[in-house]
């Protein structure tokens, strides 16, 4: 499994050079959601997700933070997958 960052609107990924990518075998793997959120906060991107990339089977989930009327931060996972 990969932890990479996925712009929101470009759908593309930061790449192992810090530059934006639409390749997604170039993108930089975080290992940990924690790092990915970290990088996500001090660059204040706002239009960011976290993504969880399973390569062998061509399947990843997004990990959308949200924020409830109540201010309390939480986390929603949306899977996806290829179309056979």
């Amino acid at each position: 499994m990969k932890v990479l960052i996925q712009h929101c609107e470009s759908a593309e990924y930061i790449g192992s050079d810090g530059a934006w990518t639409v390749a997604i075998g170039e993108a930089h793997d975080f290992r940990f959601s924690p790092n990915a959120y970290e990088v996500i906060r001090k660059e204040k991107f706002f239009n960011a997700t976290v993504i969880f990339y399973y390569e062998d089977l061509g399947y990843s989930l997004k990990a959308t933070k949200t924020k409830k009327p109540s201010a309390r931060a939480v986390q929603e996972l949306n899977a996806t997958a290829p179309n056979p």
